[in-house]
């Protein structure tokens, strides 16, 4: 059977946010540098996920359903923006995570942010072969899932870093339904709830949707 093609998405949203001071999330300005080009995958570069993450950490409702979590991870952390933004929100300590060849990029981009450096670390991780992972109650993806082949590792290794009672929050825009399909019934089948969220104003003709996931009653772990 053919594989349905990936959906051309547009150039990146929020460009007023990504103008270097723009985006300021608990009452410190963000920014991070892209470092992609010259044969360089996707984590060198700053996904509308990431800034429609740090948008919605800015409400409320964001805050009163993630509580004051005593740790947080990041998966797939790419240039780092959501971790950031997740550490000036709640003042939680957070693990940004990425593969080995994005971690200097990434350190960068943390070291750049001074005032929250007692909060972030950063560490390797592959989600083909993620180890022992110590069980958060918050993790974090965004725009990290668009290929079939992601699928199953990624749904792995959140399971093994989410804690019982813990709350996981990704940011997801579709290019494949297929890939869509197949995300969402393999949360499904490790016991996940998705409840999307509503954006708020300045995200809300973006095409990222942001979930809550959280393990149904009964679910093992």
């Amino acid at each position: 059977m053919q594989t349905p093609p990936l959906l051309a998405l547009p150039g990146p949203s929020f460009v007023e946010q990504r103008r270097p001071g723009a985006l300021v999330v608990g009452g410190v300005p963000l920014s991070v540098v892209e470092e992609g080009g010259a044969g360089r995958g996707t984590a060198w570069h700053c996904w509308d996920g990431a800034v429609a993450v740090a948008l919605w950490l800015e409400t409320a409702e964001a805050r009163e359903a993630l509580g004051a979590p005593e740790r947080a991870l990041e998966l797939g952390s790419g240039t780092g923006l959501g971790g950031l933004a997740l550490a000036a929100a709640l003042r939680c300590p957070v693990l940004l995570t990425d593969l080995y060849e994005a971690l200097p990029a990434l350190h960068r981009n943390v070291d750049a942010h001074p005032t929250l450096s007692a909060l972030l670390s950063v560490s390797e991780l592959d989600w083909r072969a993620p180890g022992d992972l110590f069980p958060v109650p918050l993790v974090l993806a965004s725009d990290c899932v668009w290929l079939r082949e992601l699928v199953l590792p990624f749904c792995a290794t959140l399971d093994a870093a989410l804690s019982a009672e813990g709350t996981a929050v990704l940011a997801h825009q579709t290019r494949s339904s297929a890939v869509d399909e197949l995300l969402f019934t393999q949360l499904a089948e490790r016991g996940f709830s998705s409840v999307e969220q509503a954006r708020p104003p300045a995200a809300a003709t973006s095409s990222v949707r942001i979930y809550l996931l959280r393990r149904q009653s009964g679910s093992p772990v």
